[in-house]
């Protein structure tokens, strides 16, 4: 398994290593530089100290030492030699100042040619030796760097597992958690590096928190809302038991059918809640029609309408504004509202629903002429199965709750406001969203001609 540790100790003990290699070819040929720069002014200091009276003689014996492997020839103006009488090495005669090479026996020699008072001294030395003794001089400057790899393997190594341990101890942490443990980790003792990752971890469990606080909230509230519809439908089930009249049993079998059109209802509420919550399955957004949708819901609508004697006009003239959105989530908004509105509206009453635009922003309201809500309960209303105290229809209470979640998810705003002449309810979608962007449209815009300009 590929890990931060052992990238961390591959990349850093290869970088150490291959520096270290290189920094020491670089020492090891420079040492050969100088080695070899030290030899030819070894070879200049020999030339330049001979004494002027030295006898024909025969070459000294080698004794052995590498570093006296010297050979030293002089010549005579008319380039007879002088010294040795038996030279070992035959040095070609140059006839200026300076260093030669060349070959003798199949080994290659380094002459230093110099001119003194009539006579050509000529002081020469193996390559072979000096590539020996400048080598050996070479790896000796080296050993350091390779002696040091180890000390800073060891260092990388120790570094990087005290680095990798906060982050050890970070895991542990969470294992050793339940899985009703949400409450932040601590950030005291995390490093600088790791502490954005910790950060985001505890807003994570924060969010989890909040997720799972709502969900158990809304579990209990939806237990509770169905407490009461089964009660009463077993209640009425065992009144039509008892029944001993067909008058009787048609009136409680009315009851039950409409305790299980209210539970049909309120689980279609509870389903249509829990699939537009922000933790549920992400839903693709394409550019929807607002007319479209609009006419469509009030056409599903008009059958329920009529049985309830309401009157329901759908004015949305501009059919081709558009805005990003979910098309079934956004039907199931516009959906609740206008359910809202036949609903509670009564009979005889009138249902309007219109699309306008104000200020570049696409606007829906549904208005109504029925009994309205206080404006103390207006934003009480959006809370999962509140009701309106005093209101004589039976309802699940979540309505609005759904509107609002759908309406959140799509930057839309949702606000409540008096009917015409101060009756009835309007209730408006602004989708606001829209409204920033073209703001920011036309902020680049201005970037733009400013750049151009």
């Amino acid at each position: 398994m590929n890990t931060m540790r052992r990238t961390l100790l591959l990349w850093l003990l290869g970088g150490m290593l291959a520096s270290s290699m290189l920094a020491g070819l670089i020492a090891f040929v420079y040492s050969l530089s100088v080695a070899d720069a030290m030899f030819d002014r070894h070879l200049v200091h020999i030339a330049s100290n001979l004494p002027s009276n030295i006898l024909p003689q025969p070459e000294p014996p080698d004794n052995g030492d590498p570093s006296d492997d010297i050979f030293i020839q002089i010549r005579d103006a008319e380039g007879h030699r002088v010294y040795p009488i038996r030279p070992s090495v035959l040095i070609p005669l140059y006839g200026h100042t300076g260093y030669d090479s060349f070959e003798f026996n199949d080994v290659r020699w380094r002459v230093y040619t110099e001119q003194q008072n009539g006579r050509y001294v000529q002081v020469a030395q193996s390559e072979d030796v000096r590539r020996r003794l400048a080598t050996g001089l070479a790896l000796r400057t080296s050993l350091p760097f390779l002696a040091v790899i180890p000390l800073l393997g060891l260092i990388i190594w120790n570094v990087v597992k005290r680095s990798a341990s906060s982050m050890l101890e970070v895991a542990r942490a969470m294992e050793r958690r339940s899985a009703e443990a949400l409450d932040p980790l601590p950030l005291d003792e995390i490093p600088g590096e790791v502490r954005p990752m910790v950060s985001a971890l505890n807003d994570l469990l924060f969010r989890l928190d909040q997720a799972l606080t709502l969900q158990r909230t809304f579990i209990a509230d939806a237990a509770h809302e169905l407490r009461s519809p089964v009660t009463a439908l077993k209640l009425h089930l065992h009144l039509t038991e008892r029944a001993r009249t067909d008058e009787q049993r048609e009136t409680a079998f009315a009851k039950v059918r409409e305790r299980v059109d209210r539970m049909a209802h309120l689980v279609e509420q509870l389903l249509q809640l829990a699939r537009e919550e922000p933790a549920g399955p992400e839903k693709p957004v394409t550019d929807v029609l607002l007319g479209a949708i609009l006419q469509s819901v009030v056409g599903d609508f008009a059958p329920l309408a009529e049985s309830e004697g309401t009157t329901l006009q759908c004015l949305a003239g501009d059919t081709r504004m558009l805005v990003p959105g979910q098309a079934d989530s956004l039907r199931i908004l516009f959906g609740n509202l206008v359910d809202n509105a036949i609903r509670y509206t009564g009979r005889h009453g009138k249902v309007c629903v219109r699309l306008s635009e104000e200020d570049g922003v696409p606007c829906v309201d549904v208005e109504d002429d029925g009994p309205g809500i206080p404006a103390d309960q207006r934003e009480r209303v959006f809370a999962r199965f509140h009701r309106v105290e005093g209101s004589t229809r039976v309802g699940s209470g979540l309505g609005l709750a759904i509107v609002r979640t759908i309406a959140d998810r799509h930057g839309a705003q949702v606000s409540l406001h008096e009917g015409a002449d101060g009756h009835g309810l309007r209730v408006r979608v602004s989708f606001e969203a829209l409204r920033q962007r073209h703001d920011e449209d036309d902020e680049d815009d201005e970037d733009d001609d400013t750049k151009a300009a």
